[in-house]
């Protein structure tokens, strides 16, 4: 687990599919790791602290919120 990742997900591995050059793995996930700071008291979980981010087939990062960024365009802007 990375240690300062608010939410480490366990999974482990199902299939893996060859797709010409490439392998397209399916994982079942195992357990959920989330930090205690990004929980409620009502065991659930603080959106504002754990936010989820996801890369796309269409070259985009997106969050539960909708599109954030154009993938591998975005990090240019750092240099």
């Amino acid at each position: 687990m990375i240690e300062e990742c608010p939410v480490n997900i366990e999974c482990k591995v199902a299939h893996i599919l060859t797709l010409g050059t490439h392998e397209f793995v399916i994982g079942q996930v195992e357990a959920v790791h989330v930090s205690e700071d990004c929980m409620t008291g009502g065991n659930q979980t603080r959106k504002d602290k754990a936010f989820p981010l996801c890369a796309r087939h269409r070259r985009e990062y997106r969050s539960l919120g909708g599109h954030l960024a154009q993938a591998y365009s975005v990090g240019k802007e750092l240099k």
